[in-house]
């Protein structure tokens, strides 16, 4: 049936409005009414008029026809009304116009030799603009083509003997294979593939419209994003066939493309809706989000509703089958593509991947994904090679943690000693999604394991972070506090936006927020707009010099402790000092500095609140910010707004927000060291991720650790600090600090590590066969289990108290509370603040679940132990004792899922 949009004109089309028994009648569309309606729209035959199907009134169903049989059909079982004049002619010049067209319409031919041999050359190109291959692919003997080999004639139907004039040359894929590895780190934001071979690691770019560009270090951050222009034709052609699928760039970006697409459309709500951009962090939504993702592709409108699949590994020598019914896998097909470029011609075929995660995913999350980019890996090799017995080489497994990962790559990079104690580092990674803290020693290694190969050691401990601190959700946070500014505006207007996981319920709040495609397609729009006040954030203090410097141009710069020398400085640090500084010269301060100073000054409580009273916007610009924006209403029409920011209050949430993530990298510092009985003198903090880069981290980790910090220059007045901030730094437990800005890269060796490419450059010195060992916080160097990522307890005196702590062990039972009239409140939290016993009931950082229990179980305890990742048991028992001893008597036990 027709859209409302075509009904209008059908409704005023001259044939029905000369019909009288049709004056007035409604007609029914296809298009459903807006949330919140009943049944279809409606027009009215002549005026086109809008109305609702549940509406009492007649209606009549208009159904466009355009072939053949339906008319012929229509014709002769009697179904045209004889009492309306004109239809029956209208009918027969419908049909001939019909007849006519399948007349002109040519028979297709079977496509010629130069049209095959094109096919086989620009395959390539026209599934991700690779390039187009020269002809000497299909008659030089030293090339051929992986397609054009069959190890055996083919048994299935369809196939047709073609002569051919002059030999075409097929290449066993086989003899392609390389010995090499690849290291993926799929991260939030961008995806780095580094690969391994000769002893010379390179990277890869993927997802380019030019691949002759000259290469930069930006270009090997591959945006993790996907981009359906047209998903009609891309499932149709990836569910054709298991192995080299024949989708269509056209149909399809991905990555850089894929980005571009975003950034030059950042107002257009077709293309802001057809974009995915949470590939990461989708299976670990999907797991306790019961609503499917939708997608929206650009040209056809097509929506389609995405689940996370539950595929299995593929078999080692066992070629893929599809099935037909299976669900749309979104990270299969990107792994597919990420394949496409890493096995192109010009490379090779590599049959080695590693992966690598967060500590804090559970094992669930990461056999999903280790699972999609499997299939998706195997699916861009040729079919040919899976008759090979090397095609049982295959294999995609997780070796190591980010964290771990980045460690051992900063370590090498860094020149940081192995020291038989062990040299205590402390990784803090501010990524796309979340930012991750890792913590450990760095040491030569044991006997026993000098006799197993291994030179150095990495043993990290006490993994925690926060969950939500990452560039993106501080940019999803900006634009949800620019819509609380703008509420009246939006009310007006019927507009909703998306909640972020740190939103606030705001009084009124079930007016504007929803989980729709349309809030969702409103809140992407405005982060565009705010994206620049996080990435340009600026702070002109009264002491800091004149000018308006970028984030990235706070020069790193290395000065002596007193005496010249800094404790623990290695002698890449040493070099690096005196050629930023030169010996015997006054330390040159930052702008980080002087921002850490005013921070030190202005801080007025434990959560990084600033004094209301300070300004803090950009020198010379007007504090309130205005962005003319194009959004949606309810009822999915276009509206133009201007929406006012207050620059200025932004600015104090991202000073306090940023502060808190730091504040916690401290507390979870201490408690991970102190678990391990270690009280090391100097801990070497590793910054990875670019966000890390923003002048206000630095600043921060200034005012956090001042004088704790090497090569700190203080300021030439004292500064005179806050209450607060004097309490604050109590969580700062060791005497010395050296702090390791992430690593910008180089222009003229992209291959150097940066913040991003580190992490997977690193996962190539932990992989088999290298001689660094990683053991987790149990020891033991296996990829099992992610550790408990919560604390969890009770209530008292309004302050939580955390039973379990975080990192705990798992199926250690403790002892929770008594219920009070069957029921009892658990508390729990994944901030390292919870351990500290201050935040009180309501905390952002807190969450806070009722469990009610059946009659009978009066004057029971109750009992609690980790059994996964987020996942706890509960039971109720007379006593510990009972509980172990008599597990059978317990009538009582429950397992819980435990969601932030």
């Amino acid at each position: 049936m027709p859209s409302i949009e075509a009904l209008r004109s059908i409704a005023q089309d001259e044939f029905l409005t000369t019909q009288e028994a049709f004056a007035g009648v409604r007609i029914l569309s296809g298009t459903p009414a807006p949330k919140g309606g009943v049944g279809y729209y409606t027009a009215v035959i002549g005026s086109g008029e809008e109305g609702l199907s549940d509406e009492v009134h007649p209606l009549i169903p208009v159904h466009r026809v355009a072939q053949r049989d339906i008319l012929s059909f229509i014709v002769a079982h009697s179904l045209v009304p004889r009492d309306l004049e004109g239809v029956t002619e209208r009918l027969n010049e419908l049909y001939a116009l019909t007849v006519a067209l399948n007349r002109q319409t040519p028979r297709p031919q079977a496509p010629s030799l130069r049209a095959i041999e094109r096919h086989f050359l620009e395959a390539d190109y026209l599934r991700a603009r690779l390039p187009v291959l020269e002809g000497a692919y299909l008659h030089d003997m030293e090339k051929g083509l992986w397609e054009l080999f069959q190890p055996a004639p083919p048994k299935e139907a369809g196939w047709v003997e073609v002569e051919l004039e002059t030999p075409w040359e097929a290449r066993d894929p086989s003899l392609d294979v390389r010995e090499g590895a690849v290291a993926i780190d799929f991260g939030t934001s961008s995806t780095v593939v580094a690969c391994r071979e000769e002893g010379q690691t390179t990277l890869l770019r993927v997802g380019m419209n030019d691949l002759f560009k000259k290469p930069t270090p930006e270009d090997y951050q591959n945006p993790t994003i996907l981009a359906f222009i047209h998903l009609p034709n891309l499932l149709t052609a990836w569910n054709s066939e298991a192995y080299r699928p024949l989708t269509n760039w056209d149909d399809f970006h991905f990555s850089h493309e894929a980005l571009a697409l975003l950034r030059e459309n950042e107002a257009d709500q077709r293309i802001v809706a057809s974009l995915m951009t949470n590939l990461k962090q989708w299976p670990l939504i999907s797991l306790t989000e019961p609503n499917p993702r939708r997608l929206t592709d650009q040209q056809t409108g097509t929506e389609l509703e995405i689940r996370h699949p539950d595929n299995p590994m593929p078999v080692p020598g066992q070629p893929l089958t599809l099935a037909g019914d299976e669900l749309f896998d979104p990270l299969e097909l990107y792994a597919y593509y990420l394949g496409l470029f890493i096995n192109h011609r010009a490379n090779g075929i590599f049959l080695d991947y590693f992966m690598t995660f967060p500590v804090t995913y559970p094992r669930e999350v990461k056999g999903r994904i280790l699972a999609s980019f499997a299939r998706g890996l195997q699916r861009s090799l040729p079919l040919a090679l899976l008759a090979s017995p090397v095609a049982s080489r295959f294999s995609v497994r997780e070796e190591a943690s980010e964290p771990a990962a980045y460690a051992a790559c900063a370590l090498h990079e860094l020149d940081i000693p192995a020291t038989p104690q062990g040299t205590a580092f402390a990784v803090f990674d501010f990524g796309g999604g979340t930012t991750d803290y890792d913590f450990g020693i760095f040491r030569l290694p044991t006997q026993e394991e000098k006799e197993q190969g291994y030179e150095t050691v990495i043993h990290h401990f006490g993994a925690s972070g926060d969950m939500f601190l990452g560039g993106e959700n501080l940019v999803a946070n900006l634009a949800f506090l620019v819509f609380k500014q703008n509420l009246e505006l939006l009310r007006e207007h019927r507009i909703p936006f998306n909640r972020p996981p740190e939103g606030d319920r705001f009084p009124g709040h079930e007016l504007f927020i929803d989980s729709s495609h349309v809030a969702e397609t409103n809140s992407t729009m405005l982060m565009a707009k705010v994206r620049p006040i996080w990435e340009e954030f600026f702070w002109k203090t009264d002491d800091s010099p004149g000018g308006r410097p970028l984030p990235t141009e706070d020069p790193p710069l290395d000065l002596p402790a007193k005496g010249g020398e800094t404790k623990g400085e290695t002698k890449s640090e040493k070099k690096n000092r005196e050629s930023a500084s030169g010996k015997g010269k006054a330390p040159r301060r930052r702008h980080s500095d002087w921002i850490s100073d005013e921070i030190c000054r202005h801080v007025t409580d434990a959560e990084f609140t600033l004094d209301p009273q300070l300004t803090i916007s950009p020198p010379g610009e007007n504090p309130r910010l205005e962005i003319p924006l194009e959004l949606l209403n309810r009822n999915r029409e276009k509206v133009t707004v201007t929406l006012v920011v207050d620059r200025n209050r932004i600015n104090h949430y991202l000073v306090k927000r940023v502060g808190q993530g730091i504040h916690r990298f401290f507390i979870a510092m201490r408690q991970a060291f102190l678990a391990q009985g270690l009280g090391p003198e100097t801990i070497h903090i590793l910054q990875a991720g670019n966000a890390s880069r923003a002048v206000l981290v630095q600043a921060l980790f200034a005012a956090l650790l001042r004088e704790k910090m090497a090569q700190w220059p203080p300021p030439p007045v004292a500064v005179e600090e806050s209450p607060a901030m004097a309490s604050i730094r109590q969580a700062v437990a060791f005497p010395h600090f050296i702090v390791h800005r992430p690593p910008v890269g180089d222009p003229a060796n992209p291959y150097r590590p940066n913040a991003k490419t580190g992490v997977a450059i690193g996962l190539l010195r932990l992989i088999p066969g290298e001689t660094v060992l990683t053991l987790g916080p149990d020891g033991t160097n296996t990829a099992g289990e992610a550790p408990f990522r919560f604390f969890v307890g009770l209530l008292r005196q309004g302050a939580f108290q955390p039973v379990i702590p975080q990192n705990g062990p798992y199926q250690q039972w403790h002892a929770l509370g008594i219920p009070t009239r069957g029921a009892f409140n658990l508390i729990y939290s994944a901030s390292p603040q919870a351990a500290l016993g201050t935040l009180k009931r309501g905390a952002m950082e807190l969450r806070e679940r009722t469990l009610s229990f059946p009659q009978g179980m009066e004057g029971k305890r109750l009992f609690i132990q980790a059994i996964a990742p987020s996942r706890v048991e509960v039971a109720l028992a007379d006593s510990l004792e009972r509980l172990k001893d008599c597990p059978e008597e317990i009538t009582f036990r429950e397992s819980l899922d435990l969601k932030l």
